[in-house]
């Protein structure tokens, strides 16, 4: 333990953080809409795909001149699409608003679509709307996750993830149902309010427009939630995402079957108020190593899987076992694990980064409960 405490402070101290370079608009192309989207063949760099675009909560299709499909996008990877085949929408004011995405201040780019919204007015097509809000919301977010102030964050996020899970329900059909809840759900953690944000994921998880693959993602990630929220639904969630075993992924079936390590965990001891102290003291030291020596077998099935995904996860699910059990210590370390070393999910990374805030804040660790704060802003 020792060493693997000195490994996650050196790597602590040494991290530092990515920037995210967004692309500026392809100019040029025509009545061709563009779709930009994470390409996971290359570690979800950002790439831009032009064609005829066919959407839906399956995923986006791209259609090249021939009419022959080049590519499916999944809604997990779909970032943005860039249209120019809108109605009621002006061009120029579109295109001011796409400039304003790409530059440095999300907040006024929202507000230039937001413009375009109340231009476009209440008898725009569907489609339009449902693209500028979209648009609107997600830069609003993006605006937001760079507030450092909690109160001003808390308020507006409040509000957007009931916007967001709005959205997500009235275009159940669309691709960006997807990312409209994910979003809420991530934000509906920052607020401490995770049994809202499993509700959500469970929602998203019995949505039939969804392909199998994405709704067990979302029932994996009602786990998560209810981890967070004191674990007591998280057993029938996971049996939920069993039940689409036969079609699982890799990732999916290590992710479900450490879930299933941690449900096996000891459940927390009640304390007995008739003990001395000296033989409650002994009682809770046992306890401790008990639940300490069934982690380590958590850890050991954490350690053969390949997906880092499952890793962050893994030991997120371990640290809200350790809180549980009020082992605020032990809690701390695997939460760093996901901070420190599995920060390539980084819904899994705030998560993380929010539990070592109110970890630093209850301990009076004023100076690290900073340095955490910090952190946060940068992995938002």
């Amino acid at each position: 333990m020792t060493r693997l405490r000195a490994f996650l402070l050196a790597a602590l101290c040494a991290a530092t953080a990515a920037v995210a370079v967004r692309t500026a608009p392809a100019q040029g192309t025509g009545d061709t809409d563009r779709m930009y989207y994470r390409n996971p063949a290359k570690d979800g760099k950002e790439e831009m795909l032009v064609g005829e675009l066919k959407e839906s909560a399956a995923g986006v299709q791209v259609y090249g001149a021939d009419k022959k499909l080049r590519q499916t996008v999944s809604p997990a990877d779909v970032l943005r699409i860039e249209y120019t085949t809108l109605k009621n929408v002006d061009r120029d004011a579109y295109a001011q608003a796409t400039r304003l995405d790409a530059g440095p201040d999300p907040a006024k780019a929202a507000a230039a679509f937001a413009d375009l919204i109340l231009k476009a007015g209440p008898t725009a097509e569907a489609r339009t709307t449902r693209a500028l809000t979209f648009r609107q919301l997600m830069l609003s977010v993006r605006a937001n996750d760079a507030e450092a102030d909690d109160a001003k964050f808390d308020a507006a996020a409040t509000k957007l993830a009931d916007e967001l899970a709005k959205f997500s329900r009235t275009y159940a059909t669309g691709w960006e149902c997807w990312p409209t809840a994910t979003t809420a759900c991530r934000l509906l953690g920052e607020l401490d309010k995770p049994a809202d944000a499993a509700l959500l994921a469970k929602e998203l998880g019995d949505n039939p427009n969804l392909t199998p693959a994405l709704r067990t993602d979302a029932r994996l990630m009602e786990v998560g939630y209810q981890f967070m929220a004191g674990g007591r639904g998280a057993a029938p969630a996971l049996a939920e995402a069993q039940k689409g075993a036969a079609t699982m992924t890799e990732r999916q079936k290590e992710t479900a079957a450490v879930f299933a390590a941690v449900l096996a965990l000891p459940e927390p001891e009640p304390r007995d108020p008739n003990l001395l102290p000296d033989e409650a003291a002994a009682k809770a030291a046992a306890h401790a190593k008990k639940v300490r020596d069934a982690v380590a077998k958590v850890e050991a099935l954490i350690a053969k899987a390949k997906s880092t995904a499952t890793r962050a996860a893994g030991y997120n699910a371990i640290g809200e076992a350790y809180l549980r059990h009020a082992l605020t210590r032990d809690a701390m370390w695997a939460f760093l694990w996901v901070d420190v070393v599995y920060n390539q999910e980084k819904g899994e990374q705030i998560k993380a980064v929010n539990r070592l805030i109110q970890i630093y804040k209850a301990t009076g660790e004023e100076e690290r409960e900073t340095v955490f704060r910090d952190r946060l802003l940068k992995a938002r």
